[in-house]
Parts: structure tokens; sequence; C-alpha cells
């Protein structure tokens, strides 16, 4: 019944050419979708929710407030200019992710200047920074900049600021979003649970749905339906949302975070592709290729975010072409390894092989110049394209050599002591074993992939062992 009211006022709406009240309508409509369960209709409202994105009147507040920074840096008061940036760079984010990292930096450079007398300020720009880096696809660099804000404003839940309260708590926020975008689910539950306790404080009603939607999808990650289901009283699901599933009203638990998460996914990829496609047009205009090299790198994490494969593998291959005639040799072997395993996504493994073994040969020279790994390289994303590269040999019939790299990995992850890693090895030798009909080592790989993921928690992973241990042994009769 709601739906349908929220569709007819939506109707009205537009026929009177209302704007803000076609946005409220279709924001409703949105989460209404999702209490019933159909991602798929609530991400068509995020696409309808773009047409009525105001571009001139930001346009136009963006000129009020550069004209506001000029009469802050006239003045000499350092704190002015900072505050003066960042109204800038909150305004111009949506449309230019350069000219809002800027402002975010030279705020942090003058209230860094301040000798410590800012420190929620400096905090707040570390946080604006990693939400930038998150939005175009740096989860380890959004990561580590979150981690420097927290530290630069310390135990801000003891502090009686409410101002700085509620930075911290955007913080924490952004911090409990990355841990759980790179598959950290308790440091995740941690983290966001702080966050939530902060924004009550506050009597920040908004910012307490938010987080306890983001909560409740790290609960039942990490395989605790309960907490989610609680969490979710709090947020789209409301008094009424429980276990059990009830037809026409609110979904279970189970199908309502999977909702959220497809829907917010759905969301943060269009947001982001919307924002990229804009500034790609600046940075063309401007011959700027390393920025033209950002802006494909961010387009296809986000087409691979929402599975459009082909659209990832194009926008990854011009990526690496753009970063390698530019001379971006940082960020050359990300986006080769991104390149490959979107071309490993899509079949084309041929492809896939090429580029692969490319990033291991440039990953093995950086090794023995002794370069330092970047947040968007790290020793998780090293074991990931060799189980792919493993995988890819394994497609074209090459088993020894399959065996070898699964068997590189696999070292690899144990000399680092990274489970997470050696579970998904452990997991590409069972499934090689298992299609080569050696059933027993499939078996057993399958068990110790089980051990991992039962230490660290991760019942999606445990599922899968399950399943294909049961699968195997239908199969032995």
């Amino acid at each position: 019944q709601a739906v349908r009211l929220f569709e007819e006022a939506l109707q009205l709406f537009r026929a009177s050419r209302d704007g803000r009240g076609a946005t409220n309508c279709l924001l409703c409509l949105k989460e209404a979708h999702t209490r019933l369960g159909d991602a798929f209709k609530a991400s068509q409202m995020i696409h309808l929710l773009q047409e009525y994105y105001p571009e001139e009147e930001v346009w136009f507040l963006v000129r009020q407030l550069e004209s506001d920074l000029e009469q802050a840096r006239a003045s000499g008061d350092r704190k002015s200019e900072a505050e003066a940036h960042v109204a800038v760079g909150d305004a111009v984010a949506e449309l230019d992710v350069s000219a809002a990292n800027q402002h975010y930096q030279k705020a942090l450079k003058l209230r860094e200047s301040l000798g410590g007398q800012d420190a929620r300020g400096e905090a707040e720009c570390y946080g604006k920074l990693a939400g930038l880096m998150a939005v175009q696809g740096e989860l380890g660099g959004a990561l580590e900049t979150y981690k420097k804000g927290s530290a630069v404003l310390g135990d801000v839940w003891r502090e009686g600021s409410e101002e700085t309260v509620l930075t911290g708590s955007d913080l924490m926020y952004g911090l409990g979003c990355a841990y759980l975008e790179t598959n950290h689910y308790e440091e995740a539950v941690k983290v966001l649970s702080r966050c939530l306790q902060l924004r009550r404080e506050c009597g920040d009603e908004a910012g307490e749905y938010e987080t306890s939607n983001k909560l409740a999808i790290a609960y039942m990650r990490a395989g605790d339906v309960y907490k989610a289901t609680e969490a979710l009283k709090t947020g789209v699901g409301g008094e009424f949302v429980s276990e059990v599933e009830h037809p026409g009203q609110v979904t279970g638990t189970g199908s309502l975070v999977c909702t959220l998460m497809n829907v917010q996914r759905h969301e943060d990829a269009l947001r982001s592709i919307a924002l990229h496609e804009s500034n790609l047009a600046l940075h063309k205009a401007r011959g700027n290729e390393r920025g033209e090299g950002q802006c494909y790198w961010a387009l296809g994490v986000a087409y691979a975010s929402i599975d459009q494969l082909q659209q990832a593998a194009d926008s990854f291959s011009i990526c690496y072409q753009l970063r390698l005639v530019s001379g971006d040799s940082a960020n050359l072997a990300p986006s080769l390894r991104r390149k490959g395993l979107a071309m490993f996504n899509c079949g084309n493994i041929r492809s896939a092989t090429e580029d692969l073994e490319g990033y291991v040969n440039l990953m093995n020279q950086h090794e023995h110049q002794q370069l330092p790994r970047t947040p968007d390289n790290t020793i998780a994303h090293h074991v990931e394209a060799l189980c792919a590269l493993g995988k890819s040999y394994h497609r074209v019939g090459d088993v020894n050599s399959a065996a070898d790299t699964l068997k590189t990995a696999l070292n690899m992850a144990h000399s680092h002591v990274d489970r997470v890693s050696e579970a998904r090895c452990l997991m590409a030798f069972a499934t090689l074993y298992q299609d080569l009909w050696i059933t027993k080592r499939s078996l057993d790989h399958y068990q110790k992939a089980l051990e991992v993921y039962f230490e660290l928690g991760d019942k999606d992973g445990e599922t899968r062992c399950i399943m294909e241990m049961g699968r195997l042994q239908f199969i032995r009769g």
C-alpha cells in the first residue's frame, strides 16, 4: 500500500515539475522496495534520482563559496581559510574529485600549521580525503587515511564537545565501511558499534539509521543473524523486522541484508560512474593523462562492483594504457592486475593469462628492486592475482603451470601469515583437484579451507566449503 501511494505522489510531483517533491518520493520508494526485498526496483529508483541532481545550483553555490574563500585568504586568518577550503571541497565533491581533493589537502596543511590547536579540523580533513579515496576505489588508501584521522582525534567519546564527537562518529563510520568492503568483518562490527554509540550520544537519528544498516550487514557477514536483526530494527527494517519473512510487509533478515547490500553497492557505483564520467571530460580538456587514468580506474572498480564485466574490462584496459604512456609507474601494476582479473571474469582467458603473467613479472621486478607495496598492491592482491592466473592456466589445459602457480600463492600467503589469502588458495587447489577427479585431495583441501574460515569467523566461506564437500561425497556415493 505504501509503494502504491508513493508512486501516485511521484506522478503528481512529476506532473507539476516539483523536483524536490519527486526526489523525496523516490527516496521513500527506494526504502520501501528495499524493505520488501526487491533490489531491482530499489536500484531503478536510484537511476531515476539522477535525473533530479541540481548541477546548475551546485555550481552557483561553488562560485559563491570561492568568493568567500578569497575573502578569508585576504584576511590572513588561517583557520577561516581552512574552513572555506572545506566548504568549497564539500560543494564540488560530487562534480570534480580532483578539485575537491586539492581543497581538502590545502585545508589540512593550514590546520596542521596551527600546531595542534585544531585537531578536530585535521581529523575532519583526513576523513574527507579518505572518503574521496573510497569513491575512487582506493580502499587500502582510504582505510589507512581513516586510521590517521582517528589517531589525530584520539578518544572522542570522552570529549565533551558535540562537534568533536560528530567528527569522530563520521571517521568511525568511514573506517567501519572500509573494513567491511575489505572483508574484515570483526573489525567492521567493532568500529561500527562504536560509531552507533557516538551517533546516539549526539542524537543524530539519520546517522543512527545509516550506521544500523551497515552494522546489520557486518553482523550478517560474520554469521550473527540475531544481532543483524536487532541492528535492522533501528535501520531499514523498523520494528517489524524478524528472521521470518512476512510477504507484502518486511522481508526476513537474510533477504533484507542481501537486498540492502545490493542496493547500496548499486547506489555507490552509479554515483561513482556519474562523477568520474564528468571528471573524465575535464581531464581530457586539460590534457591530463594521469587524471584520465585515475578516472578510468575508478570507473572500472564501479562497473566491476555491479557486475558490468565488459565495461569494467574496457575501463581497466584504457587505464593501463594511459598509465603506461604517462609514465605513472607507481600505479602500473595495480591497473594491470585489475585488467587481468576483469578479462578472466569476462571469460577472455587468453588475454587474462597474458595480463596476469605480466603483472607477476612486474611484481618480481619490484621485489628485486625492493620497492615498497602500495595500498592497492598488497600481498592479498598479489595472491588473488596468482590464484586467478592458476585458474587461467587450468582453463587452457596447462595443469602443471596451474599447480605451480597456486603453490607459489599458497607459500606467499603462509609466509606473510595472511589467513584470508591462504583460504582462497586452498579453495583454488580444491577446485583444481575436483575438476581433475582427484576427489580425496580435493576433500582434504576443502577441509583445510573450512578450518581457516571457521577460525576467521567467515560463515559464507564455511558454507561454500561444506556445500562443495557435500557434492564430492555425493559423487563418491
